[in-house]
């Protein structure tokens, strides 16, 4: 043990910092020393023992000035991509094959549930009325009840005037659990989608809205698929290009 990471583990810092790690996804040299007031080799210290420890699992993404080892938060959500088509199944696991933390599931909703009691976050692709009767939705309030379908309505009827944006996404609780549902439509009402771009902005403002309030697993349909009638190939390219658009983007900002 060097004599700054010594000093931090005699003065307490250590235990400190453990505890913010149960809560804090975006780790980083630079943040331990922002958020305790340490310099640059008591973090770089306390940093290379999160490592040793297993206490920070993900491989870096970013390295600057002086080596520094950047953790993106999307690193840190573990993703499960969920879909009962197996030809969606197979673009997906293609299109995210460099991205460990994403998961990709040939599964049923309920079944994927019932044997991932773990997870935080659902997302429901459903439509700008908050209407979750067909298909994937349909699976959600079986499972959970149509009070969660009431949840939606009644955020969408009191903070947006009675109609979610195509491509936006709102969080509420899903009742009677501890888990969270984020609603992110892709269609005004139910048809075919003639857009497929809106599959990239759904994936993109979910990603956005999981990171916003630090979830740490989530589980985001094949947007598009069934009633929207994109092809599997569109789906699994747009739904990557959203997902690395946030991925760039925080990226940059720690760069800044």
């Amino acid at each position: 043990m060097d004599k700054y990471l010594e000093k931090a583990s005699k003065n307490g810092l250590i235990d400190v910092i453990k505890d913010w790690l149960k809560t804090e996804k975006y780790v980083s040299i630079s943040g331990i020393q922002r958020d305790f007031s340490v310099g640059f080799l008591t973090a770089s210290s306390i940093f290379n023992y999160l490592i040793s420890e297993g206490l920070i699992e993900d491989k870096p993404t970013y390295s600057k000035g002086n080596k520094v080892l950047i953790y993106n938060p999307l690193t840190r959500i573990k993703v499960y991509l969920i879909d009962i088509n197996p030809t969606i199944v197979d673009a997906l696991k293609k299109e995210f094959a460099s991205y460990d933390e994403v998961h990709i599931i040939h599964d049923d909703f309920a079944h994927f549930i019932d044997t991932h009691k773990d997870i935080e976050c659902i997302v429901s692709p459903a439509n700008s009325f908050g209407y979750m009767n067909g298909g994937y939705d349909a699976a959600i309030t079986d499972y959970f009840g149509l009070e969660v379908e009431k949840e939606v309505r009644r955020y969408i009827d009191k903070y947006l005037f009675g109609e979610q944006p195509i491509g936006t996404s709102i969080m509420v609780p899903i009742p009677n659990t501890d888990k969270k549902l984020i609603h992110t439509p892709t269609m005004r009402l139910p048809s075919p989608i003639k857009e497929p771009l809106i599959i990239y902005q759904c994936m993109r403002t979910t990603m956005m809205m999981a990171v916003t309030n630090k979830i740490h697993s989530i589980v985001i349909p094949a947007f598009g698929g069934s009633t929207g009638q994109v092809p599997p190939s569109l789906i699994a390219k747009y739904m990557c290009s959203g997902y690395e658009q946030v991925l760039d983007y925080l990226k940059s900002k720690e760069h800044q």
